[in-house]
């Protein structure tokens, strides 16, 4: 293009106007509607745990289960068999055990 500018296209630049942007201030109607949406997915979430509980669902979904409580081991004796060594005689309701502990390695065995 050369230095100067022709008549034509300084006639057309001239023409051109901008482009009308809407002014936009800071507005609150956005985070209101996005609060407002919390606030009704927290009320849904409250009411429906408050259902659940006059039902007996949660008692259903956070029990312990009885059957695990009900098996126990018990460790009848304890000997030491070195300073870093210890034998276990262990038993439940079934069965007995031996567990030989060391720093190493742990091994059960049936006696």
């Amino acid at each position: 293009m050369s230095a100067t500018a022709t008549p034509q296209a300084s006639a057309m630049q001239a023409s051109v106007a901008p482009i009308g942007f809407r002014p936009e201030g800071p507005t609150a109607g956005g985070s209101l509607a996005v609060l407002g949406a919390l606030v009704a997915v927290l009320a849904l979430a409250v009411v429906g745990l408050w259902l659940a509980q006059r039902r007996g669902w949660l008692k259903a979904w956070t029990a312990i289960k009885p059957a695990a409580a009900a098996q126990r081991l018990v460790v009848e004796e304890r000997v030491r068999l070195s300073p870093k060594t210890v034998i276990y005689r262990v038993r439940d309701a079934e069965h007995s055990f031996h567990v030989i502990e060391s720093t190493a390695h742990v091994t059960v065995q049936r006696p």
